[in-house]
């Protein structure tokens, strides 16, 4: 089974399962509509203010995001760490809302200083399949974790995407089975700035691991589409600054 085919096919499983269980963090995204209000849908609640229904800018290192509610004040451009939110309706071919729910932008840490940070002191241990895709198993050489990372570098296209270099660290061992405690927090580059975002095991859902190559393609096309740097200088005229 090609890589497309692998994605699409865990979307369809994710649907399926979140339809069994609303309480799940992984079910789908609404339809798309580009033409829904920005501050409507399911957006998860971080501070009592919200922006609706048009949203508000804020700035993250050198870019600027339309938001619907803040996650941290009192915060330079160059320090902030801002949870990602608007309704997800506009987001073209998302498929759960948990992206949705759990991505941050940090400015602080750029993708190079996070990569190496996490390169230190590993080692190799190993290749792992993950829907067709190679993730290199690293293993710190001091202690020899139980929890290794999984660092992915580059892919192929898919739906005419290309899959964003990232990687991820789990909790625990990466198995099919996994604890009912157990997270995965996923990194990977926007620019100049990292992302992040944290998946974790529930009663009713799974770590979904073969489908965390289609997250980090979903969780960049949400920031891509936040992102209103370039047209900053006619929507600050319309909507709120957030310092």
């Amino acid at each position: 089974m090609d890589l497309t085919k692998r994605l699409l096919a865990f979307a369809m499983v994710s649907v399926l399962a979140a339809a069994e269980a609303d309480a799940s963090p992984y079910r789908p995204a609404p339809p798309y509509d580009p033409g829904a209000k920005w501050c409507e849908g399911d957006i998860p609640v971080t501070r009592e203010q919200s922006y609706g229904p048009d949203g508000a800018i804020t700035q993250v290192g050198p870019y600027y995001f339309r938001i619907c509610r803040w996650g941290n004040g009192d915060k330079p451009p160059s320090r902030k760490v801002m949870h990602l939110t608007y309704n997800p309706a506009l987001v073209k071919d998302l498929s759960t809302t948990k992206v949705m729910g759990a991505l941050f932008l940090v400015s602080h840490v750029s993708w190079k200083d996070r990569r190496e940070f996490f390169l230190k002191n590993h080692v190799e241990a190993g290749i792992e399949n993950i829907s067709g895709m190679q993730y290199k198993v690293l293993i710190h050489e001091w202690i020899w974790q139980a929890n290794p990372f999984y660092l992915f570098d580059s892919g192929p296209k898919i739906d005419g995407y290309e899959v964003p270099p990232h990687f991820f660290k789990c909790n625990e061992p990466i198995v099919q089975l996994t604890p009912s405690n157990a997270n995965c927090t996923i990194y990977l580059p926007y620019r100049q700035i990292t992302a992040h975002l944290t998946v974790t095991a529930k009663s009713t859902a799974e770590i979904p691991v073969d489908g965390i190559p289609l997250i980090a393609i979903e969780a960049e096309r949400m920031i891509e589409t936040s992102d209103i740097t370039d047209e900053y200088e006619t929507l600050s005229k319309k909507l709120p600054f957030i310092e």
